[in-house]
């Protein structure tokens, strides 16, 4: 009889195991993030009364041909409140956690847009598709450390056109928080 209980309790506690497990992987691939992201333009005339340079948001806007335009990406990326967020193991909080995303900026004759400043990232020229995909990490967060996930890149139009990008980001943030900046460059 003792056996038989030892054993119901064994088999009972390697199958609460067995579900944890599985609600901490169903957990962690819910979409439990939410994303703050800003587009800053300005050019080398954008600059105030004091001598700083100004950005502008936006999310269009037309410039000049002939002067180059700096496009700075700021992201900030928040986890959601949830009711298991202080359990440790079911959390996912780590000091290492990235969420992806990609900038895909159309490749046109018209611009060249180049990557210059902020962290390391990859990019892939696309010739079929005509795009420039740059592979972004974005750094979480972890406790209350302050995080600048920030990104600049830089356009030189040579002749009118728009150009049109799309920031998507990875399965672990919806898709609301994808976005669309569409650049004008007038003669």
């Amino acid at each position: 009889m003792k056996n038989k209980i030892l054993l119901s309790l064994l088999i009972l506690s390697l199958c609460s195991f067995y579900i944890q497990g599985a609600q901490k992987d169903n957990i962690k691939n819910q979409k439990y993030y939410s994303v703050n992201s800003k587009f800053f333009v300005g050019t080398e005339d954008s600059v105030n009364s004091e001598g700083k340079k100004t950005m502008s948001q936006l999310s269009s806007h037309e410039f000049k041909v002939g002067k180059d335009v700096t496009l700075t990406l700021k992201i900030d990326v928040n986890r959601a409140k949830r009711w298991y967020q202080h359990i440790p193991f079911l959390s996912g909080e780590r000091a290492d956690n990235f969420i992806d995303a990609e900038l895909i900026i159309p490749k046109i004759t018209a611009v060249e847009a180049k990557y210059y400043n902020g962290p390391l990232i990859e990019y892939k020229v696309d010739n079929i598709n005509n795009v420039t995909t740059y592979f972004l990490k974005i750094r979480m967060p972890y406790k209350k450390e302050i995080i600048d996930n920030t990104f600049g890149f830089k356009f030189t139009p040579n002749a009118a056109a728009d150009i049109s990008m799309d920031l998507i980001f990875d399965d672990n943030i919806s898709d609301i928080y994808d976005r669309f900046i569409t650049l004008k460059f007038v003669e």
